[in-house]
């Protein structure tokens, strides 16, 4: 690993506590990735429900597209992220273990122009598969955008112009996620009421805006 999990989860991804599930990396290549999960804390884990019951825990799931993306920055991509869409199947042979227990984990991926897909395998400290989870794919997006929206870094050397297919992209997540960082929650309010066309409109020229703000400033 050229990275430490740590700072990957501090400098690109963007998951809260409760869904950083990857405790270690060993070992990956161009076609697979291996690494060992740590059993995250399920108790309270979803409101309104203090002890949900799982197949696969949520943040379990999770924690394998995050293992995707580790391949990924790996290859040397930066500027992307990735969005589960599909699974083929999940085969679950025994109950995942108590929270905090070591699980280890290997990957066997594929990636293409559009998406990347992994199929993994969930072993115990005893060896044994807890289960098999086959052909879960992600869809990726890229763009230099990307990871200062992920990581709410928009004022550090930002490129300068955004457009407006990139803000349509992924039935408009990245427009409402920059609208999010630039807005107050009632602004943001006021402006999801609002024409799509207005909505990126305003956008733009907001952005533009404090970007010139900050250069009188300089």
């Amino acid at each position: 690993p050229s990275i430490s999990v740590e700072n990957f989860y501090k400098n690109h991804l963007f998951h809260s506590t409760c869904f950083r599930s990857i405790y270690s990396i060993q070992h990956w290549n161009k076609k697979e990735v291996k690494a060992t999960f740590i059993m995250p804390e399920l108790i309270s884990a979803i409101t309104d429900n203090k002890q949900p019951h799982f197949s696969i825990p949520g943040p379990m799931l999770d924690g394998t597209g995050q293992l995707l993306a580790y391949w990924m920055y790996e290859q040397g991509e930066s500027d992307y992220a990735i969005f589960p869409y599909s699974a083929e199947k999940f085969e679950q042979y025994s109950q995942f273990p108590s929270s905090g227990s070591l699980i280890s984990c290997h990957a066997s991926v594929r990636k293409d122009a559009s998406s990347i897909a992994g199929t993994f395998e969930f072993i115990d400290q005893d060896n044994n598969c807890i289960g098999r989870l086959t052909n879960f794919r992600l869809r990726i997006f890229k763009n230099e955008w990307i990871p200062h929206l992920l990581m709410n870094r928009l004022d550090q050397s930002a490129p300068n112009s955004i457009g407006e297919d990139f803000l349509k992209e992924g039935g408009g997540i990245w427009k409402k996620l920059m609208a999010r960082l630039h807005f107050k929650n009632t602004e943001y309010q006021t402006w999801l009421k609002k024409h799509e066309t207005i909505q990126i409109d305003e956008l733009v020229k907001g952005w533009q805006n404090s970007r010139n703000l900050e250069l009188l400033e300089l």
